[in-house]
């Protein structure tokens, strides 16, 4: 995995800072530590807009289920299919049909034991156990009573098919008039969202909750659960009039309560607030309970921080709203529950563990609890993930990247052209790498992997990453595991778990892994001043320069009319030397040539504000009247031949646009 695509992650919401020095040039500086990000009081607020309302259609990434008939006959409609079985019947108002129909449509298990007539169904994360002749059920080890008891007649299994199918996540309807039964179920590919909503429209607890963080609130069955991330610090529900409410379990950090009640005040502006209560929750942990209105929506926003974590309910209903109380239900929550035998429990925690599973590039692993899927959802065939926090110093990465062979070749030839890649990337004082591939084992499948370190000069800590490379049908794989503890055996257990499915190439397609610095876009600064940089980098324009900038290094261009380079760059150079914290001279500017054109050059490193080091080099030319700067940051672990590469290219690539 290229070094950059590892850390673009990290860098989602860099913080850029641009001071302007001279009336016309930028001290700019990549600032990547996540926890600068995390921490960030600003973020622990979901934003409600970005919540989808419930609906009915299913998505390209999801199936139908639907079982069709009319009561009386024997032939039936099984996801499209005819399938003709003994004839379903209806007794005091529940209709009981052949087991068989429920294992065709659902692709449900089935488990008969013979000695005493017991049936155990599997669907999913579903298990009904029933018997025949007795009205008695048990749902995931939790005893119901069935509306009628399973039966066999001539032979056949009878079971009551509301009950099931509904439990199994789908919704069965009943047209009096032509005597039709429809059951329909949406399944979606990746994120089974219809499989927490059939969790609470069949669970008759009294609250909702998640066991792993903690917290419960009052239930409702009339609810959707319309999101909720891999990690489950984010869960949306909608009601049928719009109604949403959201749940978001962030990091504390080392922001104060008062920043963190602050922050969620500042949510409120624009609003009618109707009260605002700062107390104690059910639990006695610190809440902020915040009330308003708009002219359409009320709105109930609370805040609790429990330990280490900050808990945030967002609720809007409209107004005229009859249905669900989102309002009430937001108010009921709490941090901190411990009791979860009153709950329906959202959380999919086993002995520590989430499984995941992703069928559009088929793999599937189980992760520690406490780790995040950082993937862009609309980047199907690059996957990240990680344990990173504000008070996770030393966390891990799992980086998962999928192209088709007609892309790449094979796993050798791309597993070569990325050690090579990364070895331009960094520093060769500070990173040790493998001699060169080496050979391996992964999911039951040959690999090519390398491995490098890099040692940080700010404390002397180590990062090492492993970048793991095979095939699977028509597809390559790379799969590279990050610590910044420097032990890669503590992702042992997440590499054990890892298993890989065949892709059908028919069905999927090519798949192409494009590293956003792979190609280079022409910016414009001030003065009609071109220049070019690697694409997909963070753009800031000043109206002094324009900074281009990743997670680990920035080009800036300024440019002023009617100046001489010369006295530019010695001004420059002094002025960085009295302002940087930790200033250490490389090279004073002298007269040479650097991308082909001739100008004034110098460098130095500096200290950035969290103890990073890194090497500024600015270049001083004139074209015509006008006096360019362009000047290059460098995280110093990042300065390899890449970084040389690209400020060579901007220093070349200087043009006047209307020339």
């Amino acid at each position: 995995m290229k070094t950059f695509k590892l850390r673009k992650k990290l860098a989602a919401l860099t913080a850029v800072c641009l001071a302007v020095v001279l009336s016309a040039f930028p001290v700019c500086a990549a600032d990547s530590e996540a926890e600068d990000i995390t921490g960030l009081v600003e973020n622990i607020v979901p934003d409600l807009s970005e919540i989808p309302l419930s609906t009915t259609a299913p998505s390209a990434a999801e199936t139908k289920i639907t079982i069709s008939f009319r009561l009386g006959d024997s032939t039936l409609k099984i996801n499209g299919a005819d399938v003709t079985v003994a004839t379903p019947f209806e007794e005091n108002g529940t209709t009981l049909v052949p087991l068989r129909v429920i294992t065709e449509a659902f692709g449900a298990k089935v488990d008969w034991n013979d000695a005493d007539q017991s049936i155990t169904l599997t669907c999913g994360d579903t298990t009904i156990n029933l018997q025949i002749d007795s009205a008695a059920a048990e749902i995931n080890g939790e005893s119901k009573t069935l509306p009628l008891a399973p039966r066999l007649v001539n032979d056949t299994t009878m079971v009551p098919l509301r009950f099931i199918t509904e439990n199994f996540g789908a919704a069965v309807s009943y047209d009096e008039k032509t005597e039709a039964v429809l059951v329909e179920k949406t399944v979606a590919e990746d994120a089974a969202v219809d499989d927490y909503s059939s969790i609470l429209r069949n669970s008759d607890k009294e609250y909702t909750g998640d066991s792993y963080y903690g917290w419960k609130m009052k239930s409702s069955r009339g609810l959707d659960v319309a999101l909720r991330t891999f990690d489950g610090r984010l869960t949306a529900l909608t009601g049928a009039d719009d109604s949403r409410l959201a749940i978001s379990v962030s990091d504390k950090g080392n922001s104060s309560d008062d920043e963190i009640f602050s922050a969620v005040k500042s949510k409120t502006n624009g609003i009618t607030v109707a009260r605002e209560d700062a107390g104690k929750d059910l639990n006695g942990n610190s809440c902020l309970t915040v009330e308003g209105r708009t002219s359409s929506s009320r709105i109930l926003l609370k805040a609790v921080i429990c330990g280490d974590k900050v808990f945030s309910v967002y609720a809007s209903a409209p107004t005229d709203s009859e249905s669900n109380d989102l309002i009430g239900l937001a108010e009921s929550f709490a941090a901190g529950a411990k009791n979860f035998s009153d709950a329906c429990d959202l959380s999919e925690v086993k002995d520590g563990k989430r499984h995941y599973e992703n069928k559009k590039v088929g793999v599937s692993m189980d992760l520690p609890a406490d780790w995040r899927d950082l993937s862009d959802s609309n980047v199907e065939n690059d996957l990240c993930f990680s344990n990173m926090s504000a008070s996770n110093k030393n966390y891990s990465m799992i980086n998962i990247a999928v192209q088709s062979k007609n892309n790449v070749g094979s796993a050798e030839k791309w597993a070569q052209k990325d050690y090579e890649l990364n070895k331009s990337e960094v520093n060769p004082d500070c990173a040790k790498f493998s001699g060169g591939l080496e050979s391996g084992t992964l999911a039951d499948c040959p690999t090519f992997y390398y491995t490098y370190e890099i040692t940080y000069e700010k404390d002397g800590s180590t990062d090492t990453t492993r970048d793991v490379f095979f095939e699977k049908g028509e597809y390559v794989y790379n799969i590279a595991f990050r610590t910044a503890d420097g032990d890669l055996s503590g992702m042992d257990g997440i590499i054990s778990s890892i298993q890989v499915d065949e892709l059908d190439f028919g069905k999927v397609g090519s798949l192409l892994v494009k590293y956003p610095e792979d190609d280079y876009t022409k910016y414009t600064a001030p003065e009609n001043v071109t220049f070019s940089a690697p694409s997909g980098r963070m753009v800031i324009n000043t109206g002094d320069a324009v900074m281009t900038a990743s997670s680990t290094s920035s080009i800036t261009v300024g440019a002023v009319r009617d100046f001489q380079a010369v006295n530019m760059a010695k001004r420059l150079y002094e002025s960085y030397g009295g302002q940087l914290d930790g200033f250490k001279k490389i090279s004073e500017p002298v007269y040479k040539g650097v991308g082909g054109r001739t100008g004034y050059y110098s460098s130095f490193s500096y200290i950035d504000k969290s103890g990073y080091k890194y090497v500024r080099e600015i270049f001083v030319t004139n074209i015509n009247s006008i006096c360019v700067i362009v000047e290059s940051d460098v995280k110093y672990e990042s300065m390899g031949e890449r970084a040389k590469e690209i400020f060579e290219k901007a220093v070349e690539s200087l043009a006047l646009a209307d020339a």
